[in-house]
């Protein structure tokens, strides 16, 4: 008997943002092992010279895969690579990609963040904020949307403020 969150998931398409990240890796793994989705669509910039297939190539070569990869080998089919970039306006999106998101996707988890302390003020705001403000902007058009999950990580030296 598959567990009621597998249920929720069968045969939906799924959006993760952030999907090179630890989380996102971890997120995808999980979900492609355990629930019987249709799709997963991830949302991926070009870095560092290399573009979204070779990232997401090499992604799929990590330890994090391992289990999948022998359990399913032929998981990648069920993944759906979307060039993007949440600092960019429109999120980078092809109009086809975006038309592909508001007609098909059922369920977003963002896990898309940077999480660098020494990033400025200005690009921490485009990624974290901005880009939160866009992709839930996108997900109020989204025809088929289920549920919308913001994974938020917070680190940093606050101190505590007690309530008044």
């Amino acid at each position: 008997m598959e567990s009621c969150i597998s249920e929720t998931f069968r045969n939906g398409i799924v959006l993760v943002t952030g999907s090179t990240g630890f989380l996102g890796k971890i997120l995808i793994e999980k979900i492609l092992r355990s629930c019987p989705v249709k799709k997963i669509a991830i949302l991926v910039r070009s870095k560092k010279g290399f573009n979204v297939n070779q990232r997401v190539a090499d992604m799929y070569k990590q330890a994090v895969f391992d289990r999948i990869r022998s359990e399913k080998p032929g998981f990648i089919d069920f993944i759906k690579i979307i060039d993007s970039n949440l600092e960019d306006s429109f999120m980078g999106l092809t109009t086809a990609d975006r038309d592909w998101i508001v007609e098909n996707v059922n369920f977003v988890f963002h896990c898309a963040a940077t999480i660098k302390f020494n990033e400025t003020l200005e690009s921490a705001s485009k990624i974290n904020i901005q880009g939160t403000e866009k992709l839930l902007s996108l997900a109020t058009q989204m025809k088929n949307l289920k549920v919308t999950y913001l994974i938020l990580l917070c680190i940093g030296d606050l101190p505590v403020i007690p309530p008044i």
